[in-house]
């Protein structure tokens, strides 16, 4: 597996909890805002491919979360994390340096 690759799912799965993860039924409704979210129109190309409904689920992430979005790129998850984690959360998007 590339870098690159090992990044983008790390990117969709790590988080750090601020709270007790939401029930199923929750989470998936935040998930499906945030993927319908209008400032995403050119993303939702990449979807199909990306499964962001799939890999963001398997981290629960929930309103009032900090998520860490490790080597953004474009900022694709970094948009996906932040519709849920809303204003009372936060995503930290980290390019590390050498």
């Amino acid at each position: 597996m590339s870098f690159r690759a090992l990044s983008t799912i790390l990117a969709a799965t790590l988080t750090v909890a601020a709270a007790a993860p939401p029930n199923a039924a929750m989470g998936r409704a935040a998930i499906d805002r945030a993927l319908a979210n209008p400032a995403r129109a050119k993303d939702r190309q990449q979807d199909a491919r990306r499964h962001p409904a799939e890999l963001v689920a398997l981290a629960h992430p929930a309103r009032g979360q900090r998520v860490l979005d490790l080597i953004p790129g474009g900022g694709y998850w970094t948009r996906i994390f932040s519709g849920i984690v809303g204003p009372t959360g936060h995503v930290y998007a980290v390019w590390p340096t050498a």
